[in-house]
């Protein structure tokens, strides 16, 4: 079976002398609105790295911050990824409704017209095709770090997925 995961990922960069704390409201905008159209699968990442760290250089700052968002993103497909592996093997610890499939389709591989989504389905040859899209919000010098970091973060990410059999354990990026 092959499963498609579209994530969205909107970064909030804070700027010189700042802190995570100063884009809370932009934080809680954007939460709300995602809220208010169901719209699971946006993640936002407030960056933490360069908190008490903005006299050493756009480039530091930059480079900080692409390593946060290239964590945050991999960590966060992993762990849904790991997730809907656990469910669809029957792992009772594991709900449907934990945020499992929010953004992911099933494709219909073998012409039956029937994307199969039955918890007994083996996983285990499944193929996932992740895209990601980021957006980068910065305030002032985020707003540097922010460029820099969108040259740092690379078009591909390696995943660990949860069996050695899947073909695909790539992220795309853009």
């Amino acid at each position: 079976m092959h499963r498609k995961i579209h994530t969205h990922y909107i970064t909030l960069l804070h700027g010189w002398m700042g802190c995570p704390n100063e884009l809370s409201y932009v934080e809680k905008s954007i939460h709300n609105s995602i809220n208010q159209n169901n719209n699971s699968n946006v993640k936002i990442c407030n960056i933490t790295s360069n908190e008490d760290k903005t006299y050493d250089g756009v480039e530091n700052g930059g480079q900080r911050a692409a390593e946060e968002v290239e964590e945050f993103i991999r960590n966060d497909l992993e762990e849904h990824i790991n997730k809907e592996y656990l469910y669809c093997r029957g792992d009772d610890t594991v709900s449907k409704d934990d945020d499992t499939d929010d953004n992911t389709q099933d494709t219909d591989t073998d012409g039956d017209n029937n994307a199969n989504t039955n918890a007994d389905t083996d996983t285990k040859n499944d193929e996932y095709d992740v895209h990601v899209t980021i957006s980068l919000v910065g305030h002032s010098l985020g707003g540097l770090y922010a460029r820099y970091a969108i040259s740092r973060i690379p078009n591909r990410l390696e995943l660990n997925m949860p069996t050695d059999e899947t073909t695909n354990n790539n992220a795309s990026v853009t």
